[in-house]
């Protein structure tokens, strides 16, 4: 793009084109020129971002290995297990279960704390007083007390345990309800992104074949070299599209 805009110029300064004529390849080639050094950006930003998640020094080079990924069609992916798998291995839920145990034993704890407090009594003993017939005796027995101005409290305790239950159950099942929404708008999203995908590379293919009979043409003097330059960058465009679709 560079070497055919000093042409132009020169073109234009000798009166080879018209001015008009000139101007508008120009204009072409700068917006060719734009696009690719905007790519070019996104290409350093990438490489920086994927070394941060190698963990590696920025200043580190290195090349891609590419090998080629067959994608699967959408209409290949079992949905139904995509759900299974999400509910079992999603952490919000490992939290939401634990909860849920945890309220189940609150309740549990509540309703024994209604109960009758029973313990155990033992011991040996000993009183040096004339007056007693044995100076040394053992005790074995048990107590049970029950404080019965306790209980409404205890009651109240019980039934709040129990609606903590009830919205930890009902919390667990909106995010169960949320896992699986998620799951069907990736699924849609990855639809979405293959047909794209599928578009871009027709596209990619037919600018290909335009490039080919353009070159074709300029050997019989029907294109000249400006002509060919922008069909090989939107080729180049094409094809980059392709691949970032592909990668989505």
């Amino acid at each position: 793009t560079e070497k055919r805009q000093k042409d132009i110029q020169k073109q234009m300064k000798h009166k080879l084109v018209s001015e008009i004529s000139g101007l508008e390849n120009q204009r072409r080639l700068l917006e060719t020129q734009l696009r690719l050094k905007s790519y070019k950006k996104e290409l350093e930003d990438s490489k920086s971002q994927l070394l941060q998640l190698m963990g590696l020094p920025p200043s580190t080079e290195f090349d891609l290995a590419y090998e080629d990924v067959k994608l699967r069609k959408p209409e290949d992916i079992d949905v139904k297990k995509l759900e299974e798998l999400s509910l079992m291995y999603r952490p919000e839920l490992f939290t939401a279960d634990l909860e849920e145990k945890i309220d189940a034993d609150e309740v549990r704890a509540s309703i024994l704390s209604m109960f009758p407090n029973v313990s155990i009594l033992g011991g040996h003993f000993f009183d040096h007083s004339p007056f007693l017939e044995n100076n040394y005796w053992n005790t074995v027995g048990s107590k049970a007390l029950w404080n019965i101005l306790s209980l409404p409290t205890n009651e109240k305790s019980v039934t709040i345990a129990k609606h903590k239950k009830k919205m930890s159950e009902a919390s667990r099942l909106n995010t169960s309800v949320g896992v699986i929404s998620q799951v069907h708008l990736a699924h849609l999203e990855f639809k979405d992104s293959w047909e794209q995908y599928k578009l871009a590379e027709s596209l990619f293919s037919t600018k290909e074949r335009l490039l080919e009979v353009g070159r074709l043409e300029q050997r019989q003097g029907v294109f000249d070299s400006a002509d060919i330059l922008e069909l090989e960058s939107e080729a180049l465009f094409s094809e980059i599209f392709a691949t970032t679709t592909f990668a989505e």
